[in-house]
């Protein structure tokens, strides 16, 4: 049985991510596919546009056998985290054979090249990286034009951000000593952050941002947005947001405004959460609160800082992310169990292999994964803390039950 791999985040699942499980069983002639998935918030600092559950079904209707759930913290966190956390997990099951991934780069050699000097930081580009951080300029940018000093042919790779995963998935398989091989499928059509719709297949940016443009028309009964769906979309994926629209999604970043304003109000010093800074922390005390999440964000924007990050940043401040937690799950191993939102009837094959070699306990009810995790590692991790990175849920959850607008409430439900 050969299975492969993908770490993703479906947001929500198109055309152009059947096209890479359609090409991954053909062209590695894999019996199963599993993912690993972001939950209910993403690597970009945002929450996904529909739940976790509801990406999941649309996966397991698609050709992928078996959806994990990439926990919060690494969800939610840089790429070099995200990559990482994807890979562990994957090699922790303990059946995966190969790691699939689209980039807009499909010269292997050259990816493994550029992973290398980020592994190893040879003198002349750690030397650039400071003294560009040093005039200003943000880490991504900063290290982007230090790669030249090193690898003149990959100088342009890290614009693309499909490239930019795929080197910190191979930096993580070559960190890790993982046996998986990685794989890549060429993106093709639509750019990652291209808004335009023409064919069958686009990006997600494009459908979240048609999405987000009807529901500020306060459309009811977009009929031209739900043909759009079923053009861009497997059917699978379009008969779900047709029918669940307006009613469990979609959620946007300023849902998370009150959220946001609540937490400013209760907070008094500079929170020790991730991608903070104390700088970052004053600049955002000073903002006009009576603002959406989404202008708040845009005003803390600064040329040494990416738009991602600030994003990154409040996010984790309004779930209690903090810098402590994210040391202590790496220090103790990144992850320790492997939560199932979705499965079809192949992906019970896997599964049953999954858990006999697997190093982790497997599960599908958090009320499952606390018993099980008690006898496997709960000895390293306090019961609360566990609880809360299993659930994907901040510590105050209860707090926000009276301040949340209509519809948002699933966005925190397990």
């Amino acid at each position: 049985m050969l299975t492969a791999g993908i770490i993703t985040e479906y947001n929500p699942f198109h055309n152009g991510h059947r096209y890479q499980i359609e090409q991954t069983r053909s062209e590695l002639d894999c019996s199963h596919i599993i993912s690993v998935m972001s939950g209910n918030f993403l690597q970009r600092g945002l929450p996904a546009v529909c739940n976790k559950f509801m990406r999941a079904e649309m996966a397991v209707a698609s050709g992928v056998d078996a959806v994990f759930e990439l926990p919060v913290v690494y969800a939610t966190a840089s790429a070099r985290d995200f990559a990482y956390a994807g890979v562990d997990l994957l090699n922790k099951l303990n059946t995966v054979d190969y790691l699939v991934f689209g980039a807009e780069c499909d010269d292997l050699s050259l990816l493994e090249s550029v992973a290398e000097i980020l592994i190893d930081e040879p003198a002349s580009f750690s030397a650039c990286l400071k003294n560009n951080l040093a005039e200003g300029m943000s880490y991504p940018s900063a290290r982007a034009d230090a790669i030249k000093s090193c690898c003149p042919a990959g100088a342009d790779l890290l614009k693309e951000p499909n490239n930019i995963l795929a080197v910190e998935y191979l930096s993580a398989l070559k960190k890790t000593h993982s046996s998986i091989k990685p794989y890549i499928i060429k993106r093709t059509s639509a750019g990652y952050n291209s808004e335009d719709i023409t064919g069958s297949i686009c990006s997600a940016s494009a459908i979240r941002h048609l999405l987000q443009e009807t529901c500020m028309a306060h459309i009811s009964e977009p009929d031209a947005l739900f043909k759009t769906f079923y053009q861009v979309l497997p059917t699978a994926s379009a008969d779900l947001l047709k029918t669940d629209y307006l009613h469990t999604y979609p959620i946007f970043e300023d849902h998370l405004t009150s959220i946001l304003q609540y937490c400013l109000i209760m907070q008094n010093d500079a929170p020790d959460t991730v991608d903070m800074t104390e700088e970052l922390y004053n600049k955002l005390k000073k903002t006009k609160l009576l603002q959406s999440y989404a202008a708040i964000a845009e005003s803390l924007k600064s040329k040494d800082l990416t738009q991602t990050r600030i994003n990154r940043a409040l996010l984790h401040f309004i779930l209690d992310i903090r810098k402590n937690t994210m040391s202590m799950y790496k220090e103790s191993g990144w992850n320790h169990y492997g939560h199932i939102l979705a499965l079809n009837r192949s992906g019970s094959d896997v599964i049953r292999q999954i858990k006999r070699n697997s190093d982790l306990p497997v599960f599908t009810k958090p009320a499952d994964g606390i018993r099980f995790l008690s006898v496997y590692y709960l000895n390293r991790i306090s019961k609360q803390r566990a609880y809360i990175t299993l659930l994907s849920m901040p510590p105050i959850k209860q707090n926000y039950r009276t301040i949340l607008p209509p519809g948002f409430l699933f966005v925190l439900n397990w």
